[in-house]
């Protein structure tokens, strides 16, 4: 397989934006318009799809409990939770 499976994030060449994610693309993006990118490199999806599939790996993921809700109520709960104990503190 000639495919490619690692991007440089200084990498000059075109690269197909359903390959690999949006932070990965916008460091690329963001690294042709000369702004100061860490040195780095992302896999595509495809090459991860596959080390999940090598390694059987999908099915523990299927499985794996779900994460923790994140949604504006949950974190605006936490920010004033933070905020009293630091006044009682």
């Amino acid at each position: 397989m000639n495919q490619v499976r690692i991007i440089p994030l200084d990498t000059a060449r075109h690269v197909d934006k359903t390959a690999i994610g949006p932070k990965a693309l916008s460091l690329i993006r963001l690294g042709r318009l000369v702004l100061a990118v860490p040195p780095g490199f992302c896999i595509t999806a495809a090459a991860f799809q596959e080390h999940l599939e090598q390694n059987k790996l999908l099915a523990r993921l299927k499985t794996a409990p779900a994460p923790l809700e994140t949604d504006a109520e949950v974190l605006k709960g936490l920010a004033v939770s933070a905020g009293v104990v630091r006044i009682l503190q």
